[in-house]
């Protein structure tokens, strides 16, 4: 039921987006490419929903800094988690998950709650887990001490770094930052592929 669940919100995301595409004289190339390859999930993001799914609670304060048009939080709030949030530095981006989130949403009854907010990065430590999809393969090499050190305010990480080599010169850069987070005092274990789940160390 889970995976069924999942491929229904899937589809009903991908129409939506292509939707959104078709309005629009131009629209991010990221978007266009899924769109063409039929899919608002990839499998890195149905993957790490399936764990969340499986791994913590529906009452869980679950964050996605960089959401984009929040793929993630709207299919989890799908599901029914209730404490969903989403955060992007861009408006317009904010505003398509706004329209997405009202159309997913109509479409299952026990959909739960889940918030949208203008910002870059959660400062507090509200959240027992924090999502970055690809948001580690942005941000500027001399704030990733930064970003490593903000992780230890919540109760886990999980972290997609598929796209590191791609946005950053070499893959050395992935190695390197890899070790980092041991040195702020977490450890990280992969979970899936390119999918890493970071915790403090106690």
């Amino acid at each position: 039921m889970g995976m069924q669940k999942i491929k229904k919100i899937n589809e009903i995301m991908t129409e939506q987006i292509k939707h959104i595409c078709e309005t629009r004289e131009a629209f991010d190339n990221y978007y266009s490419t899924k769109i063409s390859q039929g899919m608002a999930l990839g499998e890195s993001e149905i993957e790490i929903i399936k764990f969340i799914s499986e791994e913590f609670g529906k009452n869980a304060a679950i964050c996605e800094p960089g959401c984009g048009m929040g793929q993630i939080p709207i299919a989890l709030s799908a599901l029914g988690f209730n404490n969903v949030t989403g955060i992007e530095v861009r408006k317009d981006r904010l505003d398509d998950s706004e329209h997405l989130k009202s159309m997913v949403s109509n479409k299952f009854k026990n959909a739960g709650k889940f918030k949208l907010l203008l910002d870059r990065f959660p400062n507090s430590n509200l959240y027992d887990l924090l999502i970055t999809f690809n948001f580690v393969s942005t941000y500027n090499n001399e704030n990733t001490d930064k970003l490593l050190e903000s992780f230890k305010s919540h109760g886990c990480v999980i972290m997609d770094i598929s796209r590191f080599g791609i946005r950053r010169d070499t893959e050395e850069e992935l190695h390197e930052f890899l070790k980092k987070i041991n040195s702020h005092g977490l450890a990280f274990e992969r979970i899936f592929k390119t999918i890493y789940m970071v915790r403090k160390v106690d």
